[in-house]
């Protein structure tokens, strides 16, 4: 698992099957900051990396928009917002997201629906947080578990 503070740049729609029935996005995100990564990973801020999301629209050369696996998502990738994410690496260098939170105003903002559980019960730890202060949080909670983790 790789833990990381980024910014969505910019996406790009392929066809995975050549028929625009299976389409998938892969959102090109900057590195800002490392919070957490495996001793095999050498990310470091300042690079890009790609994330791989199933779905997305597109424009065929005939000119039919082609949708696939989209609905709205009131807490879908934004571009040009800033994210701490919690990432799995693929073995072809491409991400896959495990847990994300929207810093883009500079604190933890509600970013699913277990987080706007959290914030009911009063349980969020990381929701409202300044950026600095969360990813104080998550290194101190990642350093209390055992290096497999």
């Amino acid at each position: 698992m790789v833990w990381l503070v980024g910014t969505f740049n910019s996406y790009h729609v392929y066809d995975a099957d050549g028929t625009a029935r299976f389409l998938y996005t892969e959102v090109n995100l900057q590195v800002d900051r490392v919070i957490r990564q495996p001793a095999t990973s050498a990310l470091v801020a300042g690079s890009t990396i790609d994330i791989a999301l199933y779905g997305g629209t597109i424009r065929t050369k005939d000119g039919a928009v082609h949708s696939y696996e989209l609905s709205p998502s009131k807490y879908a990738f934004e571009p040009n917002h800033q994210y701490i994410l919690a990432l799995y690496a693929e073995p072809n260098g491409i991400f896959r997201v495990y847990k994300q939170w929207d810093v883009t105003a500079g604190t933890v903002q509600t970013s699913s629906i277990v987080d706007e559980e959290h914030v009911k019960t009063r349980k969020s730890q990381l929701v409202g947080l300044p950026v600095a202060d969360a990813v104080r949080f998550i290194q101190d909670a990642l350093s209390s578990q055992s290096p497999s983790n």
